[in-house]
């Protein structure tokens, strides 16, 4: 028995070791991946001449140049780390209100770089397929509330603070082979399709980190050898009737589902690269914006 005990601890101990070596080399392995996993550049270039566009990613622009919206634009001209609030001068954020009371869906109108649109090819028959996307944010049905002279915003149960939407204009199959390698442009990153994806399962891979979506489930980062849930999100898929995916989503929240408090931040916990912030409260009135991590 004592042996049997000391075999597993044993095996134990060397996945431990297995994962903490394995996440101090992921980025280098990430950025390997990523590169691996990229569609074949002359296919690529074929595909943006099919579609009569600047370009369909970033390394088809020229150096600190990026691809948005298929148009190459200097880096120092885009702004990810925008911000909009949540209120209007028609509409202002009054305390006992919803904070989605005058904006309850942020498009690339509002943030231009972190919600821009895109597209993935393919050619069938010598046919062009496009699948455009143009994600959103919506904004939770969440009040904003005070006690004594505490203000905070409180979160419903069955809610979220936002939800970031990917809506496809076509129905697409992940487990097709020419969709994996391809991008999709994500709040101002670049992911790409990895092979491993099916209409179950979509894996995204980006320089430095590795994401899994499921429906219903958690997201999940790999972290060395493993994917790890990550806690305050939730996964939707939608698939069409052929099971092609038509749309994907996340739901964010905090994992404590406290409230958000007066002054307090709260940001996207996979991406890295949303914001949202309650910055105060003069005259009964909020001050809230969400826009790009920087």
């Amino acid at each position: 028995m004592k042996k049997k005990l000391k075999f597993l601890l044993g095996i134990l101990g060397i996945l431990i070791l297995i994962s903490i070596v394995g996440s101090f080399i992921l980025p280098k392995t990430a950025f390997a991946i990523y590169q691996d996993k990229a569609v074949d550049k002359n296919y690529l270039e074929n595909l943006k001449l099919k579609a009569n566009v600047e370009c369909l990613q970033n390394s088809q622009c020229p150096e600190s140049f990026e691809c948005v919206d298929n148009k190459c634009i200097n880096k120092n001209k885009t702004n990810i780390c925008q911000k909009v609030k949540l209120s209007t001068n028609s509409k202002p954020l009054e305390v006992g209100e919803p904070i989605n009371i005058a904006k309850k869906v942020l498009t690339s109108i509002d943030l231009p770089y972190l919600l821009s649109d895109g597209k993935i090819l393919k050619i069938i028959d010598g046919e062009l397929i496009e699948y455009l996307y143009s994600p959103v944010i919506l904004i939770g049905d969440n009040k904003i509330e005070r006690t004594n002279e505490e203000y905070f915003i409180k979160l419903k149960n069955d809610s979220f603070i936002y939800l970031y939407r990917f809506t496809f204009s076509n129905p697409v199959d992940f487990s097709d082979k020419e969709i994996q390698g391809q991008i999709l442009r994500i709040l101002g990153k670049e992911y790409i399709i990895d092979s491993k994806s099916n209409n179950s399962k979509i894996i995204l891979i980006s320089t430095d980190k590795e994401i899994k979506l499921e429906n219903r489930k958690k997201a999940k980062i790999k972290k060395g050898l493993f994917f790890i849930d990550i806690e305050g999100n939730i996964v939707n898929v939608v698939r069409g009737k052929d099971g092609n995916i038509v749309m994907f989503d996340i739901g964010f929240s905090k994992q404590d589902k406290e409230n958000i408090k007066n002054k307090e931040k709260y940001t996207d916990s996979i991406f890295d690269a949303v914001e949202f912030s309650f910055n105060d409260v003069n005259e009964e009135l909020a001050d809230i914006r969400i826009g790009g991590n920087c």
